[in-house]
């Protein structure tokens, strides 16, 4: 063999490729020309022809395009989202003086401009001053850097097809069917999210019990606490198969503990931090829809809803509050253009919400049928420095245990879950119609959307207690006992849901409004036929004693203004029976079938202006507001207009009343009233007013 014919050794293979410094590493900063760009005395150079000597050698020009430094791009970033890839450069860079300046990444969009140099190394990047340099720059610093290694890098958590097979991605790696792949690189951002990390699956099966710590967090005071937070997890986690449309949120006052719940129920997905959240709602609008769009198939904790120390302060959170339940809820988000009118991608919410607030903030109906909400009060949670429950379950999210219990699972579910998107839904919507039929009538007067709710917490929770027992983590009677505690659970949250959403209601706030109006004297109504009081409970529905005065004898008058009357029902003798017609000498008053009857827009002023006195105006229209009434099934009728085929909400009384001919009124039965009532309610003496009595 010929000495030319040796292979090359790896030393001459690497001073071939690019420089190398004396003790043979790679030095990317060695001076070197490539095209008519060039690295010397620490600076880049640019050559240019200038003019042509007679035997034809050229004889060019050097320019300084840099004063003081060197800079190439290390790497190229490809970011991927899961919705749309963007490409970033990894800069490092070299001052003269040998001083290594701090690595840069710069989104591609902004890498021509050259502006990120001076920004963010200040007088160690000093630029020659030409306009033509930040272009010739930019193209130098390209082609002096070689071949660029394109590194992808993924911008989210949860399931991604990666090589035809399924992984879920953290910022560990991404776990698969054969355990965890280190090798895929994953950056979520945000330096809240960067403990977004799982660890290596466990190969001991009994680490699937861990996870059932949560069911007893609260203990025996509030299962509700502990089997939401357990459900939600594990349902989290199988966002890919069937998109979460719910959130969940935590309800207490400060000092109840519900911080230090969910940093222990998000210690499943990440390292555990002590009442440090990932997110909260002092973060911007923007910030809050990155982040649950990025940390997908997981819980994401939100802190804190809560009374801020102004008006405004509270409306801007009660803002983000709604637009992240609501995206969630709808798996849709607010459509957006570039410059150049061309479609951006959405961007939505791909995560389980966990948010805890002091409040259950306002809203309407359908928005809080996106939300379950879980009540924590002070003494569910042991917060006692004795409490060893409470203090076992810190050690072990320090530990990792919950972590390490979940990417086990996730595990398990990598190879099935090309099946799961086929199967999960349509097992959820199967348990949803079981829900509907069940005897305990768990979801009466709940909202329609609780039913899928529930389904999909109990079908995930049944997918985890099928894993458990396929691996051998516990045995089949376990398995029984949890299935019973998570049940019950998720049964006493969807009871609770029903309240939450009366308490809520527009409409119904409205009647309460209007009770409350009536007793604290603001407005009245009067009997249809004597404008006189109502014969029963005259102090419910307004009137008050006035003072005597000499000269005139003690008599009563409705407070405020009048908004209607009460047209009052009466039981015939004959439908009485034996001992009623012994004691009553005619017919009676029948209150539960006794008729109010307002007047639309004096009703809807009223109570529309104790709404203001409040501080929380009423958030629906006049129309709205009565189509709500038809919802709580208050008003008695309706009326169908023929011509323009649409429903009345007020009707003309079957009767004139004084000064009406047959006014058109919304009817109302007064029970609807006096349920909210004190019937026993003293008669308060008043003053005489002109403007105030009638």
């Amino acid at each position: 063999m010929k000495s030319s014919d040796k292979p090359p050794t790896i030393l001459n293979v690497l001073k071939t490729a690019q420089p190398v410094s004396n003790n043979l590493e790679v030095d990317k900063f060695a001076d070197r020309r490539v095209g008519k760009y060039c690295i010397s005395e620490g600076r880049i150079w640019l050559f240019c022809e200038q003019y042509i000597i007679k035997d034809g050698t050229p004889v060019e020009k050097k320019t300084a395009l840099t004063h003081n430094f060197v800079a190439l791009i290390d790497e190229q970033h490809n970011f991927d989202d899961g919705i749309q890839t963007t490409t970033a450069f990894s800069i490092i860079a070299k001052h003269k003086s040998g001083r290594v300046l701090s690595t840069l990444t710069i989104p591609a969009t902004q890498y021509n401009a050259m502006q990120w140099a001076l920004k963010n190394w200040g007088a160690l990047a000093i630029s020659e001053a030409n306009a033509a340099t930040p272009r010739q720059l930019a193209n130098a610093i390209l082609i002096l850097s070689g071949d660029i290694p394109i590194i992808d890098i993924y911008q989210h958590t949860g399931w991604r097809m990666i090589k035809n097979e399924w992984h879920y991605l953290s910022g560990s790696g991404a776990i698969g069917a054969n355990g965890l792949d280190s090798s895929i690189r994953v950056d979520l951002g945000f330096e809240e999210l960067a403990d977004f990390s799982l660890p290596e699956p466990d190969k001991d099966p009994t680490i699937a019990r861990e996870l059932f710590d949560f069911l007893t967090i609260a203990g025996g005071n509030n299962l509700a606490v502990g089997v939401s937070i357990f459900a939600g997890n594990v349902r989290s986690v199988l966002g890919e198969a069937y998109a979460v449309d719910f959130s969940l949120f935590l309800a207490g006052k400060t000092g109840c503990g519900k911080t230090e719940v969910m940093a222990l129920a998000q210690s499943a997905f990440c390292k555990y931090r002590y009442r440090i959240l990932p997110a909260g709602f002092k973060d911007s609008q923007t910030a809050l829809t990155i982040k649950s769009h990025r940390i997908k198939d997981a819980s994401l904790a939100i802190d804190d809803i809560k009374p801020g120390a102004s008006r405004k302060q509270r409306d801007e959170k009660i803002e983000k509050f709604n637009h992240l339940v609501e995206e969630t809820g709808d798996q849709n988000a607010r459509s957006r253009a570039n410059a150049d009118m061309s479609a951006q991608k959405m961007v939505r919410p791909r995560c389980m919400p966990f948010i805890t607030g002091e409040i259950i903030p306002d809203g309407s109906s359908s928005t809080l049928g996106r939300l379950l909400a879980v009540e924590i009060k002070r003494g569910d949670i042991n917060l006692t420095t004795d409490s060893s429950f409470l203090t076992s379950l810190q050690h072990k999210a320090v530990e990792g245990k919950y972590s390490k219990a979940m990417a086990t699972y996730i595990q398990w579910l990598a190879p099935r879950m090309s099946e799961l998107k086929r199967t999960f839904r349509k097992t959820c919507q199967v348990e949803r119609d079981e829900a509907k039929k069940s005897p305990d009538k768990f979801l009466t007067g709940s909202h329609a959307r609780f039913a899928e709710s529930y389904a999909q917490l109990k079908c995930a929770t049944d997918l985890y207690l099928e894993y458990c027992l396929e691996v051998g983590g516990i045995k089949k009677s376990d398995a029984e006992g949890y299935r019973a505690t998570i049940d019950k659970g998720l049964q006493s949250v969807i009871r609770a849901q029903g309240q939450f959403q009366k308490d809520s209601d527009e409409a119904e706030r409205a009647i309460r409004l209007l009770g409350a109006g009536f007793k604290s004297g603001e407005f009245y109504v009067a009997n249809y036929l004597t404008k006189g009081p109502p014969t029963f409970n005259p102090y419910t529905w307004g009137w008050r004693k006035l003072a005597e005065k000499e000269g005139f004898a003690e008599s009563i008058a409705g407070k405020g203004d009048q908004i209607g009357w009460i047209r009052q029902a009466k039981i015939k003798k004959s439908e009485l029976g034996n001992i009623a017609k012994d004691d009553f000498d005619c017919d009676v008053e029948d209150e539960t079938k006794s008729e109010l009857w307002l007047i639309p827009d004096a009703f809807y002023k009223a109570v529309q202006r104790l709404a203001n006195a409040q501080g929380q105006p009423l958030k629906l229209g006049m129309t709205d507001l009565f189509r709500g009434l038809i919802e709580i099934r208050v008003l008695v009728r309706t009326e169908f207009d023929k011509k323009s085929k649409t429903t009345r909400y007020s009707t003309q009384t079957p009767c004139a009343v004084p000064g009406f001919k047959k006014p058109r009124v919304l009817s109302i039965y007064c029970k609807t009233i006096l349920e909210e009532s004190d019937d026993d309610s003293e008669w308060e003496v008043v003053e005489s007013s002109n403007d105030k009595a009638r």
